[in-house]
């Protein structure tokens, strides 16, 4: 058993030729494991190459998603029949399972052993994912994938992963307690933004000030070297305070 395996929270077993193709993209290699592996549903079909969706790729982000887009974290390149963030798989944070989300208008068909196939077609409706669920995507001949979730696995580890993955996601959307403390340090940049604007604005001024009267004072020339001189000391000390 691999370090992936030891690790993954589903795996994906591909049941069409559009989803093993999809095993064959670059962008998803990293998720493929070859593996012989045999489906509930048509135990005939050997598959080798499966897809492992593992806590390592799950880290740092709230979901991993499902679509035709290259953002996605598993593309399905079928832009036809696959909506570019069609659907997503996700943990509750309080009960610790596994969920299906549809994100796409065009629907999600999901198969439950021993039941019939239905469509989610609403966008807020989660369902748990549940041991071989059948997910198929663009009907009957599109894209079809055998959910697997591993019976057997160390519930310390996959805690800990867990656990892991959601402090990660409430650090970085920033925690509650933090809030307060932000929001004196915005204010204290946002007021010493404010300050230097004003002593930038009433350098220009001056500056502005000082030009104007060494242009119209020709008659005398100590007045004169005086202005040019403190113009320099302005001009210097604008561009010192531009450069903070």
């Amino acid at each position: 058993m691999t370090s992936s395996q030891l690790q993954a929270f589903a795996e994906l077993v591909p049941l069409s030729a559009s989803s093993h193709s999809t095993t064959l993209l670059r962008p998803n290699l990293r998720h493929i494991i070859c593996e012989p592996r045999s489906s509930t549903s048509a135990p005939a079909l050997i598959e080798r190459r499966i897809v492992v969706l593992s806590f390592d790729a799950l880290l740092g982000h709230s979901c991993f998603s499902f679509g035709s887009a290259r953002s996605n974290d598993y593309q399905l390149p079928f832009p036809g029949e696959v909506a570019p963030h069609h659907f997503i798989m996700f943990f509750h944070q309080q009960k610790r399972i596994l969920y299906l989300r549809n994100t796409s208008p065009q629907g999600l068909y999901i198969t439950l052993l021993g039941q019939r196939s239905r469509c989610i077609q609403s966008c807020c409706e989660p369902v748990e994912v549940a041991p071989n669920m059948l997910i198929s995507v663009g009907g009957p001949s599109g894209v079809k994938f055998e959910v697997v979730t591993p019976t057997s696995f160390d519930s310390r580890l996959r805690e800990r992963n867990l656990t892991l993955h959601f402090d990660l996601m409430h650090y970085q959307s920033g925690p509650p307690y933090c809030d307060a403390s932000l929001t004196r340090k915005v204010k204290r940049r946002r007021s010493t933004t404010e300050e230097l604007g004003t002593m930038k604005r009433q350098r220009v001024r001056e500056l502005n000030d000082c030009s104007s009267r060494l242009l119209t004072d020709s008659s005398n020339v100590e007045i004169k070297r005086n202005w040019g001189v403190r113009l320099s000391h302005l001009l210097s000390g604008f561009f010192r305070a531009k450069a903070n």
